[in-house]
């Protein structure tokens, strides 16, 4: 079973947030969680501190980690605003060129918002492509889809996504683009109010082993880059824990790009 990492950057700065009730609704949401007792007073200072420090996103860190452990993974970056995706076109077209300079060690691709028009999809398309790098992949924010999305992502041209959420191995949407479902997502796996990730850890390896009982080929990891904080230790350490997992238990990490080129050899 080959691993793919991946990376969904929501969130760029804290100040990209001004112009919507993100904020607000971050600081409600933890004095909720504090009075409630499901965090402590420590975390509580940890999560509103980090309003202080204005770059919301963890890409630095979280690719000198990656490096370190040998992984290449895709990311995925919005050319649209909604649902606290906030950051703007300027912003996600500087950081395709940090990815980038990275050469192919981590492919970029759009994280979409529009999934119900095939106008709104290839216009998502078209703002990523005027960074003067070409998006071959896309993922739905929150994995939003309907009965036609597929459809549509595979007219506008993509190669590959990765939105549905389910542990099936690659499949192609009319000929021409791969689908590879969501294994296990970070968010998915562990809670905001989780002190450690003993549970999530619990969950993961449940749905590894259902994994390797049905022989999948591929198993798709989304990790939110903002989260490889210690202000989010459940989130921190789980993904820590899983990459060195996969490492000691020999799986193969690759990437939903060489992945396509993979399969592509195996045709008939």
């Amino acid at each position: 079973m080959k691993v793919i990492i991946s990376h969904d950057i929501d969130h760029l700065h804290w100040t990209d947030h001004w112009h919507d009730l993100f904020i607000p609704k971050y600081v409600v949401k933890h004095i909720l969680f504090l009075l409630s007792g499901k965090i402590g007073f420590g975390l509580f200072s940890k999560r509103l501190g980090l309003l202080f420090r204005n770059r919301q996103h963890r890409l630095p860190e979280l690719i000198v980690f990656n490096r370190e452990n040998g992984v290449e993974s895709n990311f995925f970056l919005g050319t649209n605003n909604g649902l606290g995706l906030s950051y703007s076109l300027k912003k996600a077209h500087q950081t395709i060129q940090y990815l980038k300079g990275f050469a192919d060690e981590f492919p970029v691709g759009v994280h979409g918002i529009s999934y119900t028009n095939q106008e709104g999809i290839n216009q998502e398309k078209r703002r990523f492509d005027a960074s003067g790098f070409k998006a071959e992949g896309l993922r739905m924010h929150y994995l939003r889809n309907n009965e036609d999305t597929l459809n549509y992502l595979a007219r506008a041209g993509y190669t590959h996504d990765s939105t549905t959420y389910e542990l099936k191995d690659p499949y192609l949407v009319e000929g021409s683009m791969l689908e590879f479902p969501v294994s296990i997502m970070d968010v998915y796996a562990v809670d905001d109010t989780d002190a450690t990730f003993e549970k999530g850890k619990q969950k993961t390896l449940e749905v590894i082993a259902e994994a390797e009982a049905s022989n999948l080929e591929y198993f798709t990891v989304i990790f939110h880059d903002n989260y490889f904080d210690p202000a989010y230790p459940a989130h921190y350490e789980w993904y820590k824990w899983l990459i060195r997992y996969f490492k000691k238990r020999g799986f193969n990490f690759t990437t939903f790009d060489r992945a396509c080129k993979e399969l592509a050899l195996e045709k008939p």
